[in-house]
């Protein structure tokens, strides 16, 4: 054999195997970096700084330009690094911490580092989607790769498993809370109870519920779904504190409410026309108990129009697992038919907008955009209920600007649930204040003593009911 075809060989050999490993280099990079984008991204990380925090936004205007904020500094914990009583003692009886967990749990450097990460968030943000290639058929081609290996991943907190009910509808795995955990939940709540009735402000804790009916599951045979015992046991550790509930899941039994025509088929979250019945279960519930003057017309389906797109969208949760087993379904725009006017006030994205409910509450633009959005799509850009402008910012504001049955100021701590409802129950009261601790890690006591609002109302969908961590100030009931 000659000499120089041996040579040749080897060279396609050699630029055959860069080549394979050039590939594969990609496809692991593919994979990894949007682990490590959904892993990182929900927190301050370097990933998001590199990544983008507005890669589901489309560089929309409606969702303003990050602006660092130091919660901490505007709203200071009186004792940083002094936990209650009840976390010092569970901390005390748990195995030591490793020199890693022990660096993050020190509130001074871990607020350094968050400083240092949302200053190096806003200076790149703006460029970081469009520094990256492929970045946007990364999430796709990931996402579809965890699909087929059965890892899914709904984005927030852990590997969560989607599975189908007997009635089609899809649900989340949800382990059970053991009860320490959960009368440790309960004390928290309670102590913020006290700390508010020190100050004659009432409280009033929400459950909002899961798509999981408490009296018909509908679960397949290993099915694992706990949100119902999670809230039954909360609520009795709440009452056994004299904590004010009201538990949502009575009122929709109460109501002969069709339970899971209630939630979306592909999203564990109630439909938009759900949000307004739940607005008007709570102005009934502040009118007869707080004393509120909440108009009913507020609430009435009639003052309100309501348009059904067909088959428009897909949810979280037939996201999580590639649409294996959803397919698009009906989303319903819920916007009231009566004058409206609002200022909506966002710190951290820059936002000082004024309008009626149609300009400054709900992202139009976006979502006739979902209309021309193929299969993939829905794996990278935002969904139908993302539409909504209130979000889990730290801190927002929405002001009525039109004169209102309630001059008040409320407060309310809560999660994704709440989304529609608040902004459904903003049109006959002053002001609404909205926290998601898991974004705020200033002071709530502080920023109460500070704004001085008329009342306070959490509210939380059951699957945010887990343990709390109390090492960042970022925990879902760390309410210190």
């Amino acid at each position: 054999m000659d000499k120089r075809t041996n040579i040749k060989d080897v060279a396609a050999l050699v630029i055959a195997g860069i080549m394979g490993l050039f590939l594969m280099y990609i496809m692991i990079w593919i994979f990894s970096l949007n682990i490590l984008y959904e892993r990182m991204g929900i927190s301050n990380g370097f990933v998001r700084v590199f990544i983008g925090e507005e890669i589901d936004k489309e560089n929309n205007s409606f969702y303003g330009k990050d602006t660092a904020v130091d919660w901490q500094a505007e709203y200071p914990f009186l004792n940083p690094d002094e936990l209650p009583d009840y976390a010092r003692i569970k901390e005390q009886v748990s195995e030591p911490l490793d020199v890693t967990t022990q660096i993050v749990s020190n509130s001074k450097i871990l607020t350094m580092y968050t400083n240092i990460i949302n200053h190096l968030k806003v200076m790149f943000s703006d460029y970081s989607v469009k520094a990256i290639p492929f970045i946007t058929s990364s999430a796709t081609v990931s996402k579809k790769i965890k699909s087929a290996l059965g890892i899914k991943y709904d984005g927030t907190e852990s590997d969560v498993k989607v599975f189908t009910l007997q009635n089609g509808y899809l649900a989340y795995e949800q382990a059970e809370v053991s009860k320490e955990d959960l009368s440790e939940i309960a004390d928290s709540v309670s102590n913020l109870n006290n700390f508010l009735s020190e100050r004659d402000i009432p409280f009033l804790y929400i459950n909002a519920g899961s798509k999981v009916c408490p009296y018909d599951k509908q679960l397949g045979e290993g099915d694992i779904e706990k949100t119902n015992e999670n809230a039954d046991t909360l609520i009795d550790e709440l009452d056994a504190r004299g904590v004010s509930v009201l538990d949502y899941r009575e009122a929709m039994i109460d109501a002969g409410m069709d339970w899971y025509k209630a939630y979306y088929k592909t999203d564990h979250h109630w439909t938009n026309v759900t949000q307004l019945w739940a607005a008007g279960a709570l102005a009934d519930k502040l009118n007869t108990d707080y004393g509120y003057n909440f108009d009913p017309a507020y609430f009435d389906k009639q003052q309100y129009e309501i348009i059904d797109y067909e088959n428009y969208w897909y949810g979280g949760e037939g996201r999580v697992d590639a649409f294996a087993s959803s397919g698009l379904e009906d989303f319903e725009t819920v916007f009231p038919k009566f004058v409206t006017d609002y200022t909506v006030l966002i710190p951290s994205k820059a936002i000082d907008i004024t309008g009626d409910y149609e300009q400054v509450m709900f992202d139009k633009e976006t979502f006739e955009k979902i209309a021309d959005y193929s299969k993939d799509d829905f794996l990278s850009k935002p969904d139908a209920y993302y539409c909504s402008r209130i979000d889990n910012y730290a801190l927002m504001h929405i002001i009525n600007n039109m004169d209102s049955n309630n001059d008040k100021k409320v407060l309310f701590i809560q999660d994704s649930f709440a989304w529609y409802l608040t902004g459904y129950l903003a049109a006959d009261i002053r002001q609404i204040d909205i926290i998601y601790t898991m974004e705020f890690n200033g002071s709530i006591r502080t920023y109460i003593e500070k704004t001085k609002p008329d009342m306070v109302i959490m509210l939380f969908c059951e699957r945010d009911i887990y343990p709390i961590d109390w090492s960042d100030h970022l925990g879902t009931f760390d309410l210190r």
